[in-house]
């Protein structure tokens, strides 16, 4: 919690000039007249400073939830001859596409990516001509 006000308290002071957040009984102090850039800009930097913050295996565990990671590399090294764009692709096809009673594995995986991208040599094949 106390990481979380001094983020605020940053924002707060770098994007809005505000000084502090600790109530002064005042309305001179405790209002303050602020420019919708600066709301924006204080917006976009505590959504950034959330999202850096998340750490998917906590927020999970809080919902008593599982999740099996699969990435970019993952798929590359079943095919290399993939590009980092291609591999996403194949990470969401088998997302939209999953099966639970088979799951993702590296057999699916591979699968996907021929399904999209062709076989594995017949893409070899096709750069070096």
């Amino acid at each position: 919690m106390t990481n979380r006000r001094h983020i605020l308290r940053h924002i707060a002071k770098r994007h809005l000039a505000i000084p502090t957040l600790k109530t002064r009984k005042s309305d001179s102090l405790d209002f303050h007249t602020v420019s919708v850039w600066g709301v924006a800009a204080a917006l976009d930097a505590a959504f950034d400073a959330g999202r850096q913050s998340l750490d998917i295996h906590d927020v999970l565990a809080d919902r008593h939830q599982i999740a099996i990671l699969w990435s970019i590399e993952d798929v590359q090294e079943v095919r290399p001859d993939l590009t980092d764009e291609q591999a996403w692709q194949v990470l969401q096809n088998a997302d939209r596409r999953h099966d639970a009673t088979v799951g993702i594995n590296w057999d699916t995986l591979e699968c996907h990516a021929e399904m999209l991208f062709g076989d594995a040599t017949d893409n070899r094949n096709a750069k070096e001509n």
